[in-house]
């Protein structure tokens, strides 16, 4: 059959006609995909430059109103926890075990507050798993406790299994067992008081040592980019800061709620694998964490630079999820028993701290200037 001469520009135009209606149609799946998608996501507000002054006025603030304090705040909570510990095994009363156990609370929320700083002296050659390592070694804490006498060197080549708060809370606090036969225990073991002053005396160690390096490091973290001994660039110390912010609010929803088994259902949750379980403190530790980052966050004066920059959103955000975790409130006697009774009540809490890791990095890192890097909480 003989073609008309107009044919193939004909099958042209009704080529090029079908391929434009395709991309139309894909472009428009494209598009509802993605409005699908943005509903169940953070929404990025337009970042922002931060200057070179900004960043630095920023570190500088934090140095000087967040880190210096909350070192400070740790010493001393470290240093009352010695005497207390002395008090205590000279008469062993309910009133000094109260006291007691209360002062290894305050150092422990302490410590929780220094999470988002673990950095510098805070993790010099492996310090930080002297202060507070989990899971402890019982084994090795009965064995010591079954010698004829004790040495703080003693304590030190046991490992970390056997020291820090970790193991001071074995000693202290038990859930199968009265506060008259704690007591009691003491009494009858005479070792648990040696073994008891000379861990608490080689964690007062460990903590002045970080405490009063801090006293130091941390005004050459303020300083950073302006003469600083250790940071040449403001960037690098802000980096490095953010980056440990994020790592310390996903450990708060990966592993110190420790809630969720491998398909996220609280229903399964096990509360062994609770920090300070032992203790009933769990829920003060995670709350401390998360006091630790708002410190650095408010007091640090970065929520206020947010809101000159007209991020008054992403402040506001940051700041109510961070009172919503801190303020909350349990029906039972702690988060063990939460965990047992009711775990569906734990929802928010779970849900907050999640909310808070994803705001970390999807919105105030950028803001910012800080691209976060792989951590080993990646992937729990």
């Amino acid at each position: 059959m003989k073609l008309n001469k107009l044919e193939p520009i004909k099958i042209i135009i009704l080529s090029v006609l079908f391929t434009i209606c395709c991309l139309l149609i894909l472009s428009l799946f494209k598009n509802a995909w993605a409005d699908k998608s943005n509903a169940n996501t953070p929404q990025h507000t337009a970042n922002i430059e931060i200057t070179k002054a900004d960043r630095q006025m920023l570190l500088s603030s934090i140095s000087k109103n967040a880190m210096l304090p909350i070192f400070k705040e740790l010493k001393l909570a470290s240093n009352t926890l010695y005497q207390q510990t002395q008090q205590f095994c000279g008469a062993k009363t309910e009133d000094s075990l109260s006291k007691l156990r209360q002062s290894w609370n305050t150092t422990a929320n302490a410590w929780q507050q220094v999470d988002s700083l673990a950095f510098g002296p805070t993790t010099d050659e492996n310090i930080d798993f002297g202060v507070y390592f989990l899971p402890i070694k019982k084994g090795i804490i009965k064995e010591l406790l079954q010698r004829d006498t004790l040495s703080k060197k003693d304590i030190d080549a046991a490992g970390v299994g056997a020291q820090g708060l970790g193991a001071l809370e074995y000693i202290l606090f038990s859930r199968e067992q009265s506060t008259a036969q704690i007591l009691q225990s003491f009494t009858d073991q005479p070792q648990r008081c040696e073994y008891l002053q000379l861990t608490t005396e080689l964690l007062n160690d460990n903590i002045n040592t970080i405490s009063n390096q801090w006293e130091h490091y941390g005004v050459q973290f303020g300083l950073a980019g302006n003469n600083s001994l250790y940071f040449l660039e403001s960037s690098e110390a802000m980096t490095i800061l953010v980056n440990k912010l994020y790592q310390s609010a996903q450990k708060v929803s990966n592993k110190k709620l420790g809630l969720l088994d491998s398909k996220n259902e609280i229903k399964n949750s096990t509360p062994y694998k609770l920090h300070a379980w032992r203790s009933g403190d769990s829920l003060d530790q995670v709350k401390a964490n998360i006091i630790g980052i708002k410190r650095i966050l408010k007091n640090g004066e970065v929520l206020q630079w947010l809101n000159q920059q007209n991020k008054q959103q992403l402040a506001t955000d940051l700041e109510q999820l961070m009172d919503s975790i801190v303020q909350q409130k349990l029906k039972e006697k702690d988060l063990f028993d939460a965990i047992k009774t009711s775990p569906e009540s734990l929802q928010p809490l779970v849900s907050n701290s999640k909310k808070l890791t994803e705001l970390i990095k999807a919105q105030l890192a950028p803001s910012l200037g800080v691209e976060l890097g792989f951590n080993d909480n990646d992937g729990d």
